[in-house]
């Protein structure tokens, strides 16, 4: 009868297991589908307790990452709308472009004013050029806060602050003729700390800025005449401390 009665136990015990690790598995695959991480959760979780793992102090930088397989998490003032596209897994702009602006939802709730954008794969195949906003106030056809351009018209990278659609040149540097402005897969970083701007272009420092007009807001693109842009992925993350 002993014997009996730890068999069923055992049983018992395999049963819960097995249920568990189906109820698991689910979970897994529900917050896939939903585009929840499981590594969110599981930190959030663990604040939640008081309690916290150097693996999720390094997750909980990065404020939003996008890998661009679709659009969801992205705005497009009027002209915008129909030109970005997903195309083989970059975010491009392909189309004959005019001021056209894509914004990034996720940006507008982030923790902090202070942040550092990162691109990879910013390629550039025709046209004058492409901007990243950052600290942006208004998200629409007339924007209003910061720019960093990639700018072949200009002949160098600038930084210009726009107030309600108007733009005006608060950095600029001016490269040599023979740049390599096309067909080179560019990784592109931001930095974004108080009212001091610098931006990196494939780990080389390019170019800084200083302005305290805006010191909150979002990020996006901007594109304008005949530009043809795609971009690998996209992570805004909290800064560090500089060397």
């Amino acid at each position: 009868m002993w014997k009996l009665r730890k068999l069923t136990f055992g049983q018992g015990l395999v049963e819960y297991a097995l249920i568990l690790v189906l109820v698991v598995i689910a979970v897994v695959i529900i917050l896939t589908a939903t585009g929840t991480k499981v590594s969110d959760v599981y930190c959030s979780v663990l604040r939640g307790i008081g309690s916290e793992s150097a693996v999720c102090g390094e997750a909980s930088a990065s404020y939003c990452d996008d890998g661009f397989s679709n659009l969801k998490d992205w705005e497009f003032n009027r002209r915008g709308e129909d030109k970005w596209e997903i195309r083989g897994g970059q975010m491009c702009m392909t189309a004959d472009s005019y001021r056209d602006y894509a914004y990034s939802s996720c940006s507008k709730s982030m923790p902090s004013e202070d942040y550092v954008i990162s691109l990879t794969g910013a390629e550039l195949s025709q046209g004058p050029g492409y901007g990243v906003f950052f600290r942006l106030q208004e998200y629409d056809d007339t924007p209003t806060g910061y720019a960093f351009q990639y700018d072949k018209g200009a002949s160098g990278f600038v930084f210009r602050r726009w107030t309600n659609g108007s733009e005006k040149t608060i950095s600029r540097r001016g490269m040599p003729g023979d740049y390599a402005w096309y067909d080179v897969a560019r990784t592109i970083e931001i930095h974004v700390n108080g009212s001091e701007f610098k931006a990196y272009i494939d780990g080389e420092w390019v170019l800084t800025a200083t302005d305290s007009t805006y010191s909150s807001g979002g990020t996006g693109f901007r594109t304008w005449w005949d530009t043809n842009v795609c971009f690998d992925s996209m992570d805004i993350s909290a800064p560090q401390p500089e060397e």
